[in-house]
């Protein structure tokens, strides 16, 4: 097993948004439904690696121009 390794809030983010860039492009992801799913896991993710005490709402709020029940409405669209 590799040794533990710090990473910057930044290299995280760039990574997992990558790794959503490849999976949406790998499975030609339709532009709305499960990248939306995809983009608020890594939203929420590093949302919650600053602010580990807050939820989903909070996180939304943040990082979106909208709500998050609007949010979900275009992940289950």
């Amino acid at each position: 097993m590799p040794e533990p390794t710090a990473y910057t809030h930044h290299q995280i983010s760039a990574a997992l948004n990558r790794a959503v860039e490849d999976i949406t492009d790998a499975a030609r992801l339709p532009d709305v439904g499960t990248i939306d799913a995809l983009n608020l896991l890594v939203n929420a993710a590093t949302h919650y690696l600053e602010h580990p005490d807050d939820g989903l709402a909070e996180a939304v709020e943040v990082d979106y121009d909208a709500t998050l029940d609007e949010v979900l409405g275009w992940i289950s669209s």
